[in-house]
């Protein structure tokens, strides 16, 4: 009997070693305590040529009423140009926090890189003008999926703004 005990104690130790690892490389944020979800809103949408490469700018805010500032993890956007999708990024945000004190406005840089090669003078000179765009925004606050509703999304459609 001593002998079968043995090998089943070893298998019992990496058993417990194995979940004590899992467990560990599982990185969950947790969110702050008393943390309520926060609102977004997209404001606009512009395109903007910088070097000779376009980007579109989404300028968006986000407002909390919890206790304490929220950390942002990421923020993913996809922007469209009449359906067509044209501009895709998802950013990593780590160490940006967003403030309890009331609305804060940020903006995100969104390079075309969906549309081939597009230039600038090709989307801002198009016959599509007035540039009819949308665009959609998820911030990432908690990697949790039991907090999935927690990441807030929104959206725009509208005209988009043309910086030369």
């Amino acid at each position: 009997m001593r002998t079968l005990l043995h090998p089943f104690k070893y298998l019992i130790a990496l058993l417990c070693l194995s979940v004590a690892l899992l467990s560990g490389c599982t990185s969950t944020t947790a969110l702050p305590e008393g943390a309520v979800a926060p609102t977004l809103k997209v404001e606009s949408l512009s395109l903007v040529n910088h070097q000779d490469k376009p980007y579109f700018v989404v300028t968006y805010s986000v407002e909390h009423r919890s206790l304490s500032d929220l950390p942002l993890l990421k923020v993913r956007a996809s922007v469209f140009i009449r359906d067509t999708l044209v501009a895709i990024v998802s950013e990593d945000a780590t160490g940006t926090m967003v403030s309890n004190q009331g609305p804060q406005r940020f903006e995100l840089k969104v390079p075309v890189n969906a549309s081939g090669t597009a230039t600038f003078d090709s989307l801002a000179n198009s016959s599509l003008i007035m540039l009819q765009g949308s665009c959609a925004l998820t911030l990432v606050f908690s990697d949790d999926p039991k907090n999935k509703g927690f990441n807030p999304s929104a959206s725009y459609s509208g005209l988009v703004r043309v910086t030369k």
